[in-house]
């Protein structure tokens, strides 16, 4: 994880906040798509760190519900998984924004 905190080049400001998590699940009957709660750790204008109770996949695309104005409105931000690092109930994993 160290390699990837010196590779970030946009200023990262501390996120508090739970965000909801969608990704697709093939291995589930019948195949869906499951929301997960994780909580932000970090967000820049180029992505966001979360600490969640599993790890991801590299590569894999997902969708962060991000809420903004204290609810009022929701920003669905599709991502790319690009490091995701931890276990034994606990991952950290950075987020690329894909726009």
């Amino acid at each position: 994880m160290n390699e990837q905190v010196n590779r970030r080049n946009r200023e990262r400001k501390q996120l508090d906040q739970r965000l909801t998590l969608e990704r697709w699940d093939p291995n589930r009957a019948p195949a869906m798509n499951v929301h997960l709660e994780v909580q932000g750790v970090d967000i820049s204008s180029g992505g966001v760190g979360i600490s969640a109770p599993h790890a991801f996949r590299v590569g894999e695309v997902v969708k962060i519900e991000y809420v903004l104005n204290g609810g009022e409105v929701t920003l669905p931000l599709f991502s790319e998984i690009v490091w995701s690092v931890g276990g034994h109930g606990m991952c950290r994993t950075g987020l690329r924004f894909l726009i």
